[in-house]
């Protein structure tokens, strides 16, 4: 978030939020143009968001670290196309890049759960614009289908419709050295303090 804010997408944003998808879900929040560090230094941190407690909050499945993970969406796929290495990510967009059925339902979801990731920390901030880094996010299908799901939630229940105006959600500036970039930038402001 802090990269993101200092030279990337949220620059200028008043309320914003960063979101890493990799193994888990990482995230940064901008109110009022500050990083919101929570009260012990947590905000942000959405693995822990519970999405599926029907299965039981002891079940990793119901947290989004889980069902938002980009690690575990590659694995999913290679596993579905029968690949041996399930941690090829290339492999696994360029089935999806090229519409193999397996795979684009498997990535289909996995947008949707980050599109209700995204409404759910809509709800309680109501950003302006959301940024999606990690290495999945130089993929420009992954924005595409995260939006097209976003809408299509918003679009298909006529109360959140009315009051939800979907924010801008964009690939980060930075893609996937966003970290280092922004602990650079809180480098350079706790320097700038002494």
């Amino acid at each position: 978030a802090l990269s993101e804010q200092w030279l990337g997408e949220l620059r200028g944003v008043d309320t914003g939020v960063a979101i890493t998808l990799g193994t888990g879900v990482g995230g940064g929040v901008v109110v009022n143009n500050h990083i919101l560090h929570g009260w012990t230094f947590q905000a942000g941190e959405l693995s822990w968001m519970i999405t599926n407690s029907g299965i039981g909050v002891k079940n990793m499945a119901a947290y989004t670290g889980s069902s938002c993970s980009a690690v575990n969406m590659i694995k999913k796929v290679n596993l579905a196309l029968g690949n041996k290495d399930l941690d090829d990510g290339l492999a696994a967009f360029e089935a999806i890049n090229n519409g193999d059925l397996r795979a684009m339902a498997i990535f289909t979801r996995y947008c949707r759960n980050v599109a209700i990731m995204i409404i759910n920390i809509q709800t309680v901030i109501n950003a302006s614009k959301f940024v999606i880094g990690g290495g999945i996010s130089n993929q420009p299908i992954l924005i595409e289908e995260i939006n097209n799901q976003l809408h299509k939630i918003l679009d298909n229940n006529i109360m959140i419709h009315k009051q939800m105006i979907a924010p801008e959600v964009v690939a980060a500036g930075h893609g996937n050295d966003s970290n280092l970039y922004g602990a650079l930038y809180a480098l350079l402001l706790e320097l700038k303090e002494k």
